[in-house]
């Protein structure tokens, strides 16, 4: 087990050098998309830390709620034991049990007092098994006040650094317009857009090509994608969404077509793996953004481009339905969406052939 473990953390290590290694290659020369990069990125990480702050705020509200309902039971149970530990204070005093009284309605520890309640031979069974009761219940209620205090405290803190993030966010966001109004008018200047997706189009086969020749030479075989069945009509959407642009499609009315699919979706919504896999890259990546590669075994890979926030990292395992990013307008673009792709041997596949008809 330990040696199966060793040699996963030694793929996931490799895998991310290579990663490294092809996004260093691929950098934009344009300044104006450079400094787009940049921000993307910045606001990924944003993103990223802004949901596990929510998702740590969801759990301590929830937590909260469950100890405000244990905390409601114990006083509930605590009041209808009044009359019977009043009843043992009735019995003390008769008696003259000065030190049972004492210690009682002392501000000593619930815990200290049931270490010593058994030194009143005065009391029966049933009434030393009602005061122990009590005490613990008295004692269970102070510790659940205790957690409610401190988890309302660090729900707080929490809630403070959405605010900060929030703040951080804007600010990006303006940077962000700045750097999109600077690449389009570079783009007035230039060869145009066409001619920049044809470029991009043979820099996104380049890193295919790479990654495929780099995991070969690595030798970086995943044992547990062996034998998979074709899935070709079978996956699920990869995001709940309108189809925007379909493999094939003309791209601008020129010559060049989609390679994939673009699904229309708000900001934020869930991208779901299609299919258990491995990822392979998880990078910002020129026009496509911020952007996932699942290797799935048998040549089949699907890529998750345009996403505001990428939530797995390289050489991490994915099963069908996991969440692995969150739908964006990355690289630079003003309406968000996932851009998807299916690839057999390196080669773009229609992904009407691949995924379930809706």
């Amino acid at each position: 087990m330990a040696q199966n473990q060793a040699a996963l953390q030694a793929v996931s290590k490799a895998l991310k050098a290579l990663e490294t290694t092809l996004a260093g290659q691929q950098q934009d020369v344009s300044s104006a998309r450079q400094a787009l990069q940049e921000v993307e990125r910045e606001m990924a990480d944003l993103q990223q830390k802004s949901l596990v702050l929510n998702q740590t705020v969801a759990t301590q509200k929830a937590a909260i709620a469950r100890l405000g309902e244990q905390k409601s039971e114990l006083q509930a149970q605590l009041a209808t034991q009044k009359d019977q530990i009043s009843a043992v204070l009735r019995l003390a005093y008769k008696q003259n049990n000065q030190p049972l009284i004492k210690l009682l309605l002392s501000k000593q520890r619930p815990e200290d007092v049931a270490r010593h309640l058994y030194y009143f031979s005065v009391l029966t069974d049933n009434q030393q098994q009602q005061v122990a009761k009590w005490v613990e219940e008295q004692n269970l209620l102070a510790t659940t006040l205790r957690t409610e205090a401190q988890l309302l405290i660090e729900m707080e803190e929490n809630k403070e650094r959405l605010v900060e993030q929030s703040r951080k966010l804007k600010s990006q966001q303006n940077k962000r317009t700045l750097a999109i109004a600077a690449i389009n008018s570079e783009a007035e200047n230039t060869i145009g857009n066409i001619a920049r997706k044809e470029k991009e189009l043979a820099k996104m086969t380049e890193l295919i090509d790479q990654l495929q020749s780099k995991l070969a030479s690595l030798g970086l075989e995943f044992p547990d994608l062996e034998g998979r069945t074709n899935p070709k009509g079978e996956l699920p959407w990869p995001v709940s969404g309108r189809l925007k642009n379909a493999y094939g499609q003309s791209f601008d009315g020129s010559v060049l077509t989609w390679q994939g699919w673009l699904i229309a979706a708000p900001l934020g919504t869930d991208v779901l793996a299609v299919q258990r896999g491995r990822v392979v890259f998880a990078d910002f990546f020129k026009a496509n953004g911020l952007l996932m590669i699942v290797d799935h075994g048998a040549g089949i890979w699907t890529l998750y481009g345009r996403n505001q926030a990428l939530l797995r990292d390289v050489g991490s395992w994915v099963e069908a339905g996991d969440v692995i990013a969150a739908v964006g307008q990355s690289g630079g673009y003003n309406e968000s969406g996932l851009y998807f792709e299916v690839r057999k041997d390196g080669e773009p596949q229609n992904p009407a052939n691949w995924l379930q008809k809706r």
